[in-house]
């Protein structure tokens, strides 16, 4: 009976393996997820990072990353009270957060590569909105750590501090619809609380663009895949990049996780949820590529 247990529980989750660990960071103790760990078995890994509001288990769920049955190790780290010192800066001029996120990230990075957990060759970044931030800052200021990123609907967060370094492949999901953080820049809106601010889209990809050392752009529509959502994707794709720099653009996407259950009352907040794309499927895509599986 236990053994059937175990079974459908391993059918309806994927794997058994996943655990939450802890570490004590700047003084506090602070939790991730990581599922597929084997130490002594190096292996690529992605670092999955919550939205604002979000929690490393939620993410976990509906991100539904499968990159674990292709040998890789998936950390969901978990931000306090569920937000990440991302970077930003308020519109009053002060910092939005105080603590060390991103020295908690490269401690848990660090001990993970320590153990041989990680590949420190294949480390890739990834998260929504304020975890798209966060996953800005680590290409801004862990590119020693990481081997590539994809941001999810976030553009480049004003008055992060982003040093030169060297050109990380990226590729990004936007939404030109998204009521939150703008595609055209300004104010992130998010009820009335001062969230700092955002570089428009295009200006966020000129800026990569120019850090990559990329040519000209190229722009194709992707074909519909289902015909009664509204949304139209346009991939981008750069020229003769130091680092391989793309976009998928959902043309009235919202401030969504593509390809994810499309829930009406979320919606009339968040904006429309794209069927075109599954936002999992091109990142899991990107990074396969980039550590060549």
């Amino acid at each position: 009976m236990r053994l059937l247990i175990l079974l459908i529980f391993v059918l309806l989750h994927g794997t058994a393996s996943a655990e939450t660990r802890r570490l004590t960071h700047d003084g506090i103790e602070r939790e991730f997820i990581i599922d597929g760990a084997r130490p002594g078995t190096p292996a690529p890994a992605v670092l999955v990072i919550h939205g604002g509001g979000g929690k490393a288990n939620r993410i976990r769920r509906y991100a539904n990353f499968k990159l674990v049955e292709q040998g890789w190790v998936e950390i969901y780290p978990q931000g306090i009270d569920n937000l990440w010192n991302d970077g930003r800066r308020a519109l009053a001029g002060g910092p939005l957060r105080t603590t060390d996120d991103i020295g908690f990230l490269r401690a848990l990075l660090t001990g993970l590569i320590a153990d041989q957990t990680i590949d420190p060759a294949h480390i890739y970044v990834t998260g929504p909105s304020n975890g798209g931030a966060m996953t800005h800052r680590m290409v801004c200021q862990a590119s020693d750590l990481i081997a590539g990123a994809a941001p999810v609907i976030m553009s480049f967060p004003v008055g992060l501090d982003c040093p030169p370094g060297r050109a990380i492949p990226m590729t990004y999901v936007l939404g030109t619809g998204d009521p939150l953080v703008p595609f055209t820049g300004g104010p992130v809106t998010v009820g009335k609380r001062d969230r700092g601010a955002v570089m428009p889209a295009p200006d966020t990809l000129a800026y990569f663009a120019r850090r990559n050392g990329c040519g000209i752009a190229d722009q194709r529509v992707l074909p519909r895949k289902v015909a009664d959502d509204p949304t139209e994707v346009s991939l981008i794709t750069y020229r003769d990049c130091d680092a391989p720099l793309a976009a998928y653009v959902i043309d009235g996407g919202g401030h969504t996780w593509a390809g994810t259950r499309s829930r009406r009352l979320l919606e009339r907040v968040l904006g429309p949820t794209s069927q075109q794309i599954s936002a999992t499927e091109v990142i899991s895509r990107f990074f396969l590529g980039l550590a060549g599986r």
